[in-house]
């Protein structure tokens, strides 16, 4: 999914008995004419891709499991967006202008 408002206050983490961890994503705001993110990946890369998202998972202290996971999650829940949308009210042809910016594949 676009975002264009992935700026650093919009990252967080939780302090566990584990240790720190990554928060659930928050604040984002689709963009259809956007196709990276505002922030950097790594040091050179802003793309939608996952496996340079994966790329920097060891940062984060996330094994391959765990990103596999997240991504398979985040997939799951951005795939129900057309149901959420229905269900606020959004018509068919809002939808249909903002699709590219929920394309996961």
């Amino acid at each position: 999914m676009s975002n264009t408002d992935d700026h650093l206050r919009n990252h967080g983490f939780i302090l566990t008995s584990l240790g720190w961890v990554l928060s659930p994503a928050y604040d984002l705001n689709p963009s259809i004419d956007k196709d990276g993110l505002a922030l950097n990946i790594d040091t050179d890369n802003n793309a939608l891709d996952y496996d340079l998202a994966k790329s920097v998972g060891v940062f984060f202290r996330l094994t391959k499991e765990q990103m596999d996971s997240i991504i398979t999650e985040v997939k799951a829940v951005v795939s129900t967006w057309k149901n959420e949308a229905d269900k606020i009210g959004i018509t068919k042809r809002e939808q249909s202008i903002m699709a590219k910016a929920f394309n996961i594949l």
